[in-house]
């Protein structure tokens, strides 16, 4: 992820699908924490660079509402 960040920058549309695997892969192991900081900051660049209704916006919004999901915390999720 830092190579990326620092070869493409930390928007780039390549960095955002790593941090988005990264956050996965911290969600799997029970690192909810960590993974929500890093669904909100793919969120917050999807929003920014591609829009509310892009799909990779979507996506970020579906894996940010798992994170809650998983952590019992349904009422933080958004619809």
């Amino acid at each position: 992820l830092k190579a990326r960040e620092r070869t493409l920058g930390p928007e780039h549309v390549d960095t955002i699908t790593s941090i988005n695997s990264l956050a996965i892969l911290l969600q799997d192991r029970g690192q909810l924490s960590e993974a929500h900081s890093l669904f909100t900051r793919a969120l917050k660049a999807n929003m920014k660079n591609m829009g509310d209704h892009h799909p990779s916006t979507l996506t970020s919004m579906s894996n940010l509402a798992s994170l809650h999901q998983d952590a019992g915390r349904l009422n933080e999720a958004e619809p």
